[in-house]
């Protein structure tokens, strides 16, 4: 009776088939124990196999201790994760117990700031989840100035309470962009010069209420409560309660406010790997803001020019659209001559109510001979485009008219 045996270490090769005595004797005895030595990274032991099989597959020892090793290494690499977040939040909730103190006979938290007043202005926040629970704030001289200066803004700027919807929540929103500026240590005066104009003011409660609302004391008991809460307990100074996070939240938030002030509008030509102009419109520049300048004009797109009204290629021909032409092309699903039609009626602004009306033969501009080049406004390679206006507006009508 013989077997193949095979060891787990470099001097036994993987599927050896190497064959020995079942009871070894003798030289055969000692040569075996040597072989069979453990070494690192190997499990030492010899495993009775079937001929022609590998020895990783049947060393189930070794791959349950590497597997083991990797678990050990994996727990140990999210216990260091969880021990350095950890030591964080203690820092930080170490710092906000330094930064707080305990409220005074007769006095209350401001709900802004956080600082301890004597007030008769009395502001309850209360739970919206589960139990209800209120708390009673108040309000110091600076918030509520920010709070008339809120409502003064929404009386002078109706256009930007008319994008918000109600008087109301409008009010609260310009309250919450101004907080952050008051958090980020911008004196009122300097706040309200930042928001002086509709478009300032937009931008400010497009980019700053979220930062702001959180930053207020008022968000630690309202709609929930924040774990070690204490309605007891003051800020120290205005706005000493935050932490580094609230802090960074609060300056990201007016980098982007900041950021879209110096936006404005540029000229973006199409990118150089295309045509010179809209494939179809021939338009040259676009006039976006600059945030958008990098996606103004789409993705790349091919068109034959033969069905464009002009002659045939060899390759397609490549470049992008403008935003109404790609409107169109999307709207038909294809870029071809309907597209065309469709996009040359939305520019000349008729709004056609009779179907089947067939415009009269035009070439779009990727149709032009090649060099040629792109227009100022759209469509200007066409000829006479207010009596092509004019057309359309008659076939509008129908071929019925009222009787006199």
């Amino acid at each position: 009776m013989r077997t193949i045996v095979n060891a787990c270490h470099p001097t036994h090769p993987p599927c050896s088939s190497r064959r020995v005595d079942l009871v070894p004797t003798g030289e055969n005895r000692r040569r075996d124990r040597a072989r069979s030595r453990p070494e690192p990274g190997h499990c030492g032991k010899l495993h009775r196999v079937v001929a022609n099989t590998s020895c990783g597959l049947a060393c189930l020892p070794l791959r349950k201790a590497r597997r083991k090793e990797r678990r050990l290494l994996l727990a140990e690499s999210a216990r260091d994760v969880w021990r350095a977040n950890r030591t964080q939040e203690q820092a930080e909730e170490a710092t906000s117990r330094v930064n707080l103190r305990k409220l005074g006979a007769g006095e209350l938290a401001c709900a802004g700031c956080g600082i301890g007043i004597r007030s008769t202005v009395i502001e309850q926040v209360s739970t919206s989840f589960g139990t209800v629970i209120v708390t009673t704030l108040s309000r110091c001289s600076v918030c509520s100035d920010r709070v008339h200066s809120a409502e003064e803004l929404a009386q002078a700027h109706p256009a930007v309470v008319g994008r918000l919807g109600s008087i109301e929540y409008a009010i609260s929103v310009i309250e919450a962009s101004l907080g952050a500026l008051d958090a980020l240590a911008f004196s009122p005066t300097e706040s309200l010069e930042m928001v002086r104009s509709d478009r300032l003011l937009r931008l400010a409660t497009q980019y700053l209420p979220r930062a702001g609302s959180a930053a207020r004391w008022s968000a630690r008991f309202a709609p929930t409560i924040v774990f070690g809460a204490d309605p007891e307990a003051a800020s120290v100074a205005r706005w000493s309660h935050l932490s580094e996070k609230e802090l960074n939240d609060l300056r990201t938030a007016f980098a982007s406010f900041l950021k879209a002030r110096i936006d404005g509008p540029v000229a973006v030509r199409p990118p150089a790997d295309g045509a010179a102009g809209c494939l179809l419109c021939g338009l040259g520049s676009l006039t976006v803001m600059r945030s958008q300048a990098n996606n103004a004009w789409g993705s790349i797109c091919q068109a034959e020019t033969h069905t464009l009204g002009g002659r045939p290629r060899p390759e397609p021909a490549v470049g992008y659209l403008c935003p109404v032409c790609r409107r169109a092309a999307e709207g038909v699903g294809s870029l071809g001559p309907t597209a065309a039609e469709v996009a040359l009626i939305d520019y000349l602004g008729v709004r056609m109510r009779i179907e089947g009306v067939q415009l009269p033969l035009f070439r779009a501009w990727i149709g032009l001979p090649e060099g040629s080049s792109s227009n100022e406004t759209p469509w200007a390679h066409i000829a006479d485009l207010s009596r092509l206006r004019a057309r359309l507006e008659l076939a509008n009508r129908g071929p019925f008219r009222d009787k006199p």
